[in-house]
């Protein structure tokens, strides 16, 4: 896989693609060892820290090599036999991550190669509309994240743990029953009362039992209000999760985040 083909294949936006290809045609010099740590699980998180730290200033460099990496790992992808569907979602990551911060900040940039590594490491698979981590350590567990366009359709989440069980059997034997986690705002207990039982949010937390809520976390406002600080009182109102939500806050109400683990039974 070419990083040309890459970047068409994920749709990166223009000005980011050529951002990259500038970047990846300046030689980024003394990067290889860097480039090719990022596809290695054990050092890929410590990689891509040293990445930000020798290319501070060079605004395109860290996606550069992350997405070089990312090409790279297409021949651990073809080895293992995984379908190429898989490849080109999970690698949809640096698209979106792109796009999430030209909602957030107002330009195109990316920000996320802290949490990106994971998937040049093949730690983490897009399977349908959600995604997958494996966790490692004394006990084994995938940890699910919710992308930004996920669909919290109840058929859809089905599927994709469906799917994933199908797919972490045939590639990852070792996680073929491993528990299925997910720490995020979209647990906690509040949603429910603010949304009722018809939500699409509140049916997905219906999929989890519920071992933990963590009432400090604010990560949920870059989520729904697209702002991480400044006044509650001032945040946009454009949805009904956003004005039920701000109205709560402004009573006094709390939002945070939970810990579930999903139900099998389901």
């Amino acid at each position: 896989m070419t990083l040309s083909k890459l970047l068409r294949l994920i749709g990166l936006p223009e000005e980011a693609a050529e951002g990259v290809l500038k970047a990846a045609e300046r030689g980024m010099e003394g990067m290889e060892p860097l480039i090719a740590a990022l596809t290695d699980p054990l050092h890929a998180e410590r990689a891509e820290r040293e990445l930000e730290e020798r290319l501070r200033g060079e605004k395109w460099g860290v996606l550069a090599c992350l997405l070089l990496a990312a090409a790279r790992a297409h021949e651990e992808y073809v080895r293992l036999g995984i379908p190429e569907k898989v490849y080109e979602d999970t690698m949809g990551c640096f698209t979106r991550f792109v796009k999430e911060h030209r909602a957030l900040m107002g330009e195109w940039a990316f920000d996320r190669g802290w949490w990106a590594w994971r998937a040049t490491a093949l730690r983490l698979f897009r399977i349908g509309t959600l995604e997958y981590e494996l966790l490692s350590g004394e006990k084994r567990a995938l940890s699910l994240h919710i992308p930004s366009d996920a669909s919290l359709d109840l058929k859809a989440c089905r599927s994709s743990h469906e799917a994933a069980r199908t797919f972490f059997a045939a590639y990852f034997p070792a996680y073929a029953r491993a528990p299925v986690v997910c720490s995020s705002w979209l647990l906690h207990p509040a949603l429910k009362e603010l949304l009722g039982e018809e939500s699409n949010i509140v049916r997905f937390q219906s999929l989890f039992d519920i071992v933990r809520v963590d009432e400090d976390d604010i990560s949920y406002r870059a989520f729904v209000f697209r702002r991480t600080d400044g006044d509650i009182a001032d945040y946009p109102e454009n949805t009904t999760l956003q004005r039920r939500l701000k109205e709560h806050l402004l009573r006094g109400g709390h939002m945070g985040s939970a810990l579930g683990i999903w139900k099998e039974t389901e």
